[in-house]
């Protein structure tokens, strides 16, 4: 299951992932991060991996994360939440690669991670 919560009159996006994924949780999902880009012309992310169901994803909701590739240039920083260590591995490695300011916590760790994505001083 994907959650997706915009915090209002900001260009914040909390994404909650526990489980499997379907391809319509991740396309609501995009539709939110698109909404917020029009808005505010750059978003922020902060994204929670819980127990993911590597079985339970949708191949249909892989290639709509494909198809999301454009959104990245618009991504200021993206907090990601998740224990597992091959996650962290994967987020650091991925973030050598993307034009964005990305950062692992601890899952539990979301008010450091609200902390570091708010930080006004960091940006360039």
């Amino acid at each position: 299951m994907l959650t997706t919560k915009v915090h209002e009159d900001t260009n914040l996006v909390t994404i909650d992932f526990d489980g499997a994924l379907d391809a319509d949780e991740l396309r609501a999902c995009q539709d939110a991060v698109r909404r917020v880009i029009e808005r505010h012309g750059t978003v922020r992310i902060i994204e929670r991996y819980r127990n993911i169901d590597w079985r339970g994803i949708d191949v249909g909701a892989l290639w709509q994360d494909l198809k999301s590739v454009g959104l990245i240039g618009k991504v200021q920083r993206c907090a990601v939440l998740g224990d597992s260590p091959t996650l962290q591995r994967v987020t650091d490695a991925v973030g050598h690669l993307l034009p964005v300011e990305l950062k692992t916590f601890d899952t539990d760790d979301f008010d450091a991670a609200f902390a570091w994505i708010q930080d006004e001083s960091r940006r360039s």
